[in-house]
């Protein structure tokens, strides 16, 4: 009978709670509040931290480490740090946080967090009697007479926050038509 023994880095005594950041649903080039992960050291000695940094896979530019006060984590004891979630475009976005443990050999180990969050955009609907293929229909008008106001309402039918910045006109007569949006807010709630 012959003994193999293999000899290598030992694997980080650190664990993730959870072992993946999942976000819920956030709408395009919207902030979330950030979640917060806790990392565990498991074993009897002090666990170096020597980096919590973003990985290039998947969509990096979609998640933001907020906060870090990771650094030594004493025997059997934790810290954590935040990431924030603002998608970049819609549907399923993914990436990671590596965490890299220099007290296991001269290169240290480094640990993966898987990042999953989806982005939604928001869907704005516009309602008037006289709005007819995404174009408002105006009553013949008499020239240099100013016409009656039409009011039109937009809202949210999506399940994400609208956030409404600016409203203009575009076009060859812009300045025959004066919008007035002080009384529209600029977040209409999802429903």
């Amino acid at each position: 009978t012959n003994v193999v023994v293999t000899e290598g880095a030992a694997p980080p005594p650190i664990s993730f709670s959870p072992t993946t950041l999942t976000f819920a649903p956030e709408g395009v080039f919207v902030g979330d509040n950030p979640l917060i992960e806790t990392v565990t050291n498991n074993s009897s000695t002090t666990q170096i931290i020597t980096s919590v940094v973003m990985s290039s896979v998947g969509d990096p530019g979609d998640f933001n480490l907020q906060s870090n006060n990771c650094s030594y984590i004493t025997a059997h004891e934790n810290c954590s740090f935040a990431v924030q979630f603002r998608p970049t475009g819609a549907g399923n976005r993914t990436a990671a946080m590596s965490v890299t443990d220099a007290s296991w050999g001269s290169a240290g180990t480094t640990v993966h967090l898987p990042l999953d969050g989806t982005g939604i955009w928001a869907i704005a609907t516009l309602a008037n009697t006289n709005i007819a293929g995404n174009i408002l229909y105006y009553p013949n008008q008499g020239v240099a007479t100013q016409s009656p106001d039409q009011y039109i309402t937009v809202s949210n039918a999506g399940v994400v926050p609208l956030y409404i910045g600016t409203i203009t006109t575009v076009g060859g007569e812009v300045l025959d038509f004066d919008v007035d949006y002080s009384n529209c807010p600029q977040i209409v709630s999802v429903g």
